[in-house]
């Protein structure tokens, strides 16, 4: 009867044990991939949707080419921005000049990166993941894991301009991770 008992422990044991590595394995490599997927695309549509609100301020449906936000423009920006709680904010020319950021200074230089011309000036949203500690695509070290999105501002289906939205994602993912 011993025999047995240890028999069915043992059994019991390796079954459990099994079951516990299978979860953890089903946590790590397929769960957890998936949530964070939803979480980024989920960020990605918000950057979108504040991308489109913002560009109603800085470009007029009657206004052609003029990406140069004056005061008001700046007030309705920085309302957004504390509103939303952007972690930053870029507006580009169609030429890729930026002439605006919430980091001043940036105004003035150019993104002369492919997906910018490849992708953004064609009238496509990129995004990118940049982690906390790592560079971002302008070579800034980031300060918390963001998502930076590039939205195209089209006019009468030319490329007027764009955003550079950043949202700041380091609570999201510490609450995914846990």
């Amino acid at each position: 009867m011993k025999i047995i008992k240890n028999s069915i422990l043992k059994k019991i044991f390796w079954a459990v044990l099994a079951a516990s590595l299978l979860a953890i394995v089903t946590g790590n490599y397929l769960m957890y991939p998936f949530f964070t997927g939803l979480l980024l695309e989920d960020t990605e549509s918000q950057a979108v949707m504040l991308g489109k609100h913002i560009s109603r301020i800085i470009f007029p449906m009657n206004q052609q080419g003029n990406v140069e936000p004056d005061q008001e423009d700046l007030m309705q920006i920085n309302h957004a921005m504390d509103e939303f709680n952007l972690y930053k904010l870029k507006i580009f020319s169609p030429g890729g000049r930026v002439t605006y950021s919430s980091n001043s200074e940036e105004i003035g230089n150019f993104n002369r990166n492919e997906y910018f011309r490849d992708v953004v000036a064609h009238g496509y949203v990129h995004s990118e993941t940049v982690q906390k500690d790592f560079f971002s695509p302008d070579g800034r070290k980031a300060q918390a894991n963001i998502i930076e999105t590039y939205i195209p501002i089209m006019q009468d289906g030319y490329f007027a301009g764009a955003l550079e939205i950043h949202l700041d994602i380091t609570d999201r993912i510490s609450v995914l991770k846990n």
